[in-house]
């Protein structure tokens, strides 16, 4: 046994290596409390042994004549993956009869794992490793195909109202999720562009005015006041255009502004 380890606490703490002849001493005085304590080990006077290694701050570890770096089985062994082919085997005897007791002792595998494997071989019939792609999809493929073709007839169509489409089917989903569901599709969300309300009537007169003051010469136009020139209130909005910006839907010639 190696005692080069031995040394005062005051040394440990602060870092300082003792005088070799502080060692020495106490090294003899170890070597002594070691043999009283093989003694007593021999005799099996089990409570002198205890009292000694409470006071001595020693164990039974320190009784060893090997190091503990190498003392056999003292760390377990990282497990390995089984192979496909022991796999195979293992469902092969299973299937020809043995238990897994038997299987185990014959491959050198442990019984759980053996059972495990059985186990997966009669749920998936596959000793393969399954795919781990995290938590399943929450809308199927049928219900993905359903709000698809919703959202495509009708583009107006919300969230809230697929949310409630897929919950009446029995699917329970948030808005972010046919946000995802429906951009992996392909289809992106977007809001209208906020123009003045028109009806047919207005449509009509639009076309109208364009169609005659098609051929104006130009000196005519720059009698005209246009929306983004001047502050104008159209249905109870204020309309403001910043230079560069552009609004096609309301910077066009209209018999309203003449």
């Amino acid at each position: 046994m190696s005692l080069d380890w031995v040394r005062k606490p005051e040394y440990i703490e602060e870092g300082i290596k003792p005088p070799v002849l502080e060692v020495q001493i106490m090294k003899a005085a170890l070597e002594r409390v070691l043999l009283w304590l093989t003694i007593i080990s021999e005799r099996k006077d089990f409570h002198h042994s205890v009292w000694i290694c409470h006071h001595c701050g020693m164990y039974k570890r320190h009784l060893s004549t090997t190091s503990n770096s190498q003392t056999p089985n003292s760390t377990m062994a990282k497990t390995k993956e089984l192979s496909k082919d022991t796999r195979n085997k293992i469902v092969d005897l299973h299937q020809a009869g043995k238990t897994e007791s038997a299987i185990g002792k014959q491959l050198g595998v442990k019984k759980s794992t053996v059972g495990a494997i059985i186990r997966k071989w009669k749920t998936y019939k596959t000793t393969d490793n399954l795919p781990q792609s995290g938590a399943p999809r929450k809308i199927s493929p049928r219900g993905v195909k359903m709000i698809t073709r919703t959202v495509s007839k009708n583009p107006r169509t919300t969230r809230g109202d697929l949310v409630n489409d897929l919950q009446r089917a029995g699917t329970k989903v948030t808005k972010a999720t046919i946000s995802n569901t429906l951009r992996h599709q392909g289809l992106k969300s977007c809001s209208a562009r906020r123009v003045p309300l028109l009806k047919p009537v207005h449509v009509r007169a639009r076309l109208k005015f364009a169609r005659e003051h098609l051929d104006d010469p130009e000196e005519d136009w720059e009698n005209v006041i246009w929306s983004d020139e001047n502050k104008n209130f159209l249905v109870k909005t204020q309309l403001v255009v910043f230079g560069g910006e552009r609004m096609l839907s309301c910077i066009q010639r209209t018999p309203y502004l003449l």
